[in-house]
């Protein structure tokens, strides 16, 4: 049953890691609560999401100190994209 915080999701195959908590899920209808930003944001599994450090504007961030999140629950592997201002095309990362 969904509540306010929560919401019934049907995921494609394979993992899932909710953004926030951790948590792994499975693909196929699932009840999913939201967190401390009520969103429900799940990231697949193997993937690398850059991580910019806080900033007030954009234009104050410091691209030089991109970090690299990976997400794995079962993926021996993880593979992103990253763009930043000035560069000349798009930087695929894998690790």
């Amino acid at each position: 049953m969904e509540s306010g915080n929560s919401r019934t999701v049907s995921l494609p195959q394979g993992k899932w890691i909710d953004y926030q908590s951790g948590k792994v899920h499975d693909g196929g209808y699932q009840t999913l609560e939201a967190g401390r930003i009520p969103a429900i944001i799940l990231v697949r599994d193997g993937s690398i999401i850059p991580h910019a450090p806080l900033a007030q504007r954009t234009d104050q961030i410091d691209w030089n100190t991109i970090e690299l999140k990976e997400y794995k629950a079962q993926a021996t592997r993880c593979t992103g994209l990253l763009f930043k201002p000035g560069d000349a095309k798009i930087e695929k990362i894998e690790k």
